[in-house]
């Protein structure tokens, strides 16, 4: 029997002249969107939540994809653009990690200067550069505690263990509140113990709609630094592409990351 996935992009309204209208999305993630290749022997339904708040939206598709009788939930928010390979990567990483339940990908913080890695770590959510580009980071080895919905996998046999509900934007941490991601996380980890991993050779551009500006690792950061060393490249290196916004189409499938292996990373055709 195949694999069943639910693929569900929320898209909350936002002010408009005329008051709320949908959410924009830009070429960018529709052209990537598009080419997100289907995982083997996987049947995947694509579902769009349309004009919920956020936690609304989530819960919905939690529910929707245990009625469905699907195997895993895959979270592609409007605002986050993957490489063609990131879904397809992420369910075999859940193959190959049976006893882990949530997955995802790398991507950064908007409207900054210097955009943070959305990966957290211990009790206290600290932010941490202390890995390589292409490293697989994972509950128990590197205290894992935390990181964005925007390109998460959910095995939906978590979802019935936990109460509801399961994604709840609230202020319970001091400064602005907990986020609907991190208090899913941390329900599961305290209720079931749950167990995470990211997969740092998947690094999405995050992108703000209203902008056309897109953010990602930063180039001095020690993640990118590392990975330089370790595949012996030149310190103008990225494991990225730069055009991002001014691409030819035959570009995007070139947009991020690197080469898409399990073990191990090197640039894409192009990196500079």
């Amino acid at each position: 029997m195949s694999l069943k996935v639910q693929v569900c992009t929320p898209i909350p309204d936002e002010a408009g002249p005329h008051g709320p209208r949908r959410g924009r999305l830009t070429f960018e993630w529709v052209y990537a969107r598009s080419e997100l290749l289907e995982p083997l022997t996987t049947t995947v339904i694509r579902r769009w939540s349309l004009g919920h708040t956020i936690d609304d939206a989530r819960n919905t598709a939690a529910q929707a994809a245990i009625d469905d009788g699907c195997d895993f939930l895959f979270f592609l928010d409007w605002d986050v653009i993957l490489h063609a390979e990131t879904l397809h990567q992420l369910v075999q990483r859940a193959l190959n990690y049976p006893g882990h339940d949530v997955f995802s990908a790398v991507y950064c913080c908007r409207h900054r200067n210097y955009p943070a890695p959305l990966v957290y770590f211990g009790d206290d959510y600290k932010l941490g550069y202390n890995w390589t580009v292409g490293e697989v980071l994972t509950s128990e080895e590197h205290d894992l505690t935390g990181f964005g919905c925007g390109a998460m996998l959910i095995r939906t046999s978590l979802f019935p263990k936990l109460s509801k509900p399961w994604f709840k934007t609230t202020k319970e941490l001091s400064g602005n509140g907990e986020t609907e991601d991190l208090y899913f996380l941390r329900k599961a980890r305290l209720e079931v113990g749950a167990k995470f991993v990211v997969d740092t050779s998947l690094l999405a551009w995050h992108i703000d709609p209203s902008s056309g500006v897109a953010y990602n690792l930063p180039h001095d950061s020690l993640p990118i630094k590392r990975w330089r060393e370790r595949a012996g490249v030149g310190p103008g290196t990225l494991p990225y592409r730069m055009n991002i916004g001014a691409w030819e189409a035959k570009d995007v499938l070139r947009l991020a990351n690197i080469g898409q292996s399990m073990t191990g990373c090197g640039t894409m055709p192009g990196g500079q």
